[in-house]
């Protein structure tokens, strides 16, 4: 037997040894980083064939240049924006792995990580080509922003379901030369360079993974596309719907879009995408969905949402566009890798998510998509959401950044005891705190938007990402206002409280106080008065059906449980009215008496009577003015363009 016989003998013998169930050598991910060089680099070529994307599929053909012996690949796994090891594995199929001459290759997936394949390449073979389907329209809780939808008009891609890389590359030394095949007199909008060749086939300029990852595709029929500035880099909303009435975008809309443009370079000082593009959905058959990228965000609304004013499309697009800035140049230290395997450490989530949440509402009032007394409204919502999270007695704000993707899916019981993702609007209120005191101890000379300019502006050519830790968040705002900064975030951020404490809003200007009658616009009375969280601890629905109970509240010592049915409230049947009249009534008699429908074993008609001990009124969150103090929240939204 020749020398190449018995290496090839061998090494078929070790492929067949390795591939036998729990025999793959692990991953090193946590541990052994990639180390990134100048000096290497390897070329993916992606063939995307999305023409059955109208049938949920979408066909890849990823080519790999490989050596000969055992290659590790990758289905992406951590994906920024979502914050978690949550790709959408779960809809890969058809997995076919063959060398140049088309010859089929043994593959093994790691037992200890689903996302990772090994394959045993035979001496000689230089290239392999992976084939799969990807099953589009169902998303994993986690997967949502980061997944692929389409049906017969339209379609989302996200590169992140349709390719495999290999696991010795880092993101910055794998490039991506790749192809989309879609449906006829279909047209596609994306951050990445690309040219439309004949028949619905479009072509990408060489770029890295981590641009790839970074740049979803929206494409179909029905489309529109609006340049949003006429100074600086370009900044382009591309709109597909499912029909024509879904992506009719009013005057007042891309004025705001423009104003928006303008503010956010006039409070940070300085853009980092090269070009950006907000990529819009709109369609009752995509999700609701908004997910960041450094120059483009995917947005997803219903159908009706553009014709009918477009809230909820320029509420998520303000939030994605200031992520631009924060979350991907500036990034946590423990969430920038070099590679879509490692994990990351999201603690600084009430930064990046947080700076966000109150950056994004700040910026929609200033470009005039928002009216000064929204933001009010918003920040009234948030307190009384707030004030009602009874969690926060056993876990700090902290940790529900550090475990973000436990919480992505909003708990079914007791969802306020185990908190969600409180991060979003609740590290929004930490930075507006920050804001006011900043202004309060400067006669508003200095506020949060040098700091802006400072931590998120900054023009250091350090590459497309540029990491932060906590102690750089420190040594920013101290150059702003000296202050004990690190007490205010331990405090804030890190310690857990019994309750939430709203006095930091008098320094704003404003405090809260608690009244028998909401702040509510006309014809929003019902929604304030069936959500009881602040006097009895219950919320209900308009029909009297129990959907959330606080933990240790009155109605929960009374025995309440969620789905429970109030059918009648002292005596007369239940309305979201006769409840705040109960309340009131409840001064006098300190009880309240609940008719409740349960289940049929509790007693022989369904029926039990409860009892709410309690003789507090009602009460609603309402915000006032402090007398002669300077009104902050006005100041904050002030626009800053001429």
């Amino acid at each position: 037997m020749s020398n190449a016989k018995l290496r090839t003998c061998l090494l078929v013998v070790f492929a067949c040894v390795l591939l036998v169930p729990g025999l793959i050598p692990q991953s090193q991910v946590d541990n052994d980083k990639i180390t990134q060089s100048d000096d290497r680099q390897i070329e993916l070529s992606v063939h995307i064939d999305a023409r059955n994307i109208t049938r949920s599929l979408i066909h890849s053909t990823v080519d790999i240049p490989v050596k000969s012996g055992f290659n590790y690949l990758w289905f992406p796994k951590w994906i920024p924006g979502i914050h978690a090891p949550r790709g959408a594995i779960q809809n890969m199929a058809g997995l076919l792995i063959t060398d140049e001459q088309g010859n089929k290759l043994e593959w093994k997936r790691d037992p200890s990580d689903v996302c990772r394949f090994q394959v045993a390449v035979p001496e000689n073979v230089t290239q392999i080509s992976c084939s799969f389907d990807y099953i589009c329209n169902q998303p994993s809780t986690n997967s949502v922003g980061v997944d692929s939808f389409g049906n017969h008009v339209h379609g989302v891609m996200s590169w992140n379901n349709i390719l495999l890389y290999p696991e010795s590359y880092s993101n910055e030394e794998t490039f991506v030369n790749a192809q989309i095949q879609l449906p006829d007199n279909w047209k596609l909008f994306t951050a990445l360079k690309h040219e439309e060749k004949e028949d619905a086939l479009f072509l990408f300029e060489k770029s890295s993974l981590r641009e790839v990852i970074d740049s979803p595709v929206i494409c179909g029929q029905h489309h529109q596309s609006h340049q949003l500035n006429k100074d600086g880099k370009d900044v382009w909303l591309h709109i597909v719907g499912s029909n024509a009435t879904s992506i009719e975008c009013s005057i007042d809309i891309l004025l705001g879009m423009e104003h928006m443009v303008t503010e956010a370079r006039l409070l940070f000082g300085h853009e980092h995408y090269p070009h950006y593009h907000f990529l819009l959905m709109c369609s009752n058959e995509t999700p609701r969905l908004g997910l960041e990228h450094l120059s483009s965000s995917l947005n997803g609304v219903n159908a009706m949402d553009l014709p009918t004013g477009g809230f909820g499309a320029t509420r998520v697009m303000a939030h994605e566009y200031v992520h631009s800035w924060c979350g991907k140049y500036r990034r946590p230290a423990g969430m920038f890798t070099n590679s879509y395997h490692y994990n990351k450490d999201t603690t600084l989530l009430w930064v990046y998510e947080g700076l966000t949440q109150y950056l994004g509402n700040v910026l929609a009032v200033r470009s005039g998509l928002r009216e000064k007394s929204d933001f009010r409204d918003l920040l009234r919502y948030y307190l009384s959401t707030l004030r009602s999270i009874n969690g926060r007695s056993w876990r700090s704000l902290a940790d529900t950044a550090t475990a973000s993707y436990l919480l992505r899916a909003r708990s079914h019981n007791w969802a306020k005891w185990l908190r969600g993702q409180d991060y979003y609007i609740e590290g929004a209120l930490v930075w507006l705190e920050a804001d006011c005191l900043i202004r309060q101890a400067t006669n508003n000379e200095k506020s949060l938007d040098d700091f802006c300019k400072a931590f998120l502006g900054k023009q250091e050519n350090l590459g497309p990402i540029n990491p932060f830790t906590y102690q750089d968040i420190l040594v920013l705002l101290n150059e702003v206002h000296r202050h004990d900064w690190d007490a205010f975030f331990q405090k804030r951020v890190y310690q857990e409280h019994k309750e939430y404490d709203l006095s930091f809003m008098k320094h704003s200007g404003w405090e809260v106080s608690f009244e028998d009658t909401p702040e509510a616009a006309s014809g929003s009375l019902n929604y304030y008065y069936r959500n009881a969280f602040e006097s009895i601890g219950i919320g209900f629905t308009d029909s009297g059906r129990v959907y959330k109970v606080l933990k240790n509240g009155p109605g929960y010592q009374a025995g309440l449980a969620k789905n429970m049915h109030v059918e009648k409230i002292n005596g007369r049947s239940f309305s979201p009215a006769r409840l705040h009249q109960a309340l009131m009534d409840a001064r006098n008699s300190n009880k309240i008496k609940l008719d409740v429908r349960i289940h049929e074993e509790d007693s022989p008609d369904g029926h039990v009577e409860m009892i709410i001990e309690y003789d507090g009124g009602p009460r609603y969150l309402v915000l006032k003015r402090v007398p002669d103090t300077p009104d902050y929240l006005f100041a904050i939204t002030d626009a800053q363009r001429e």
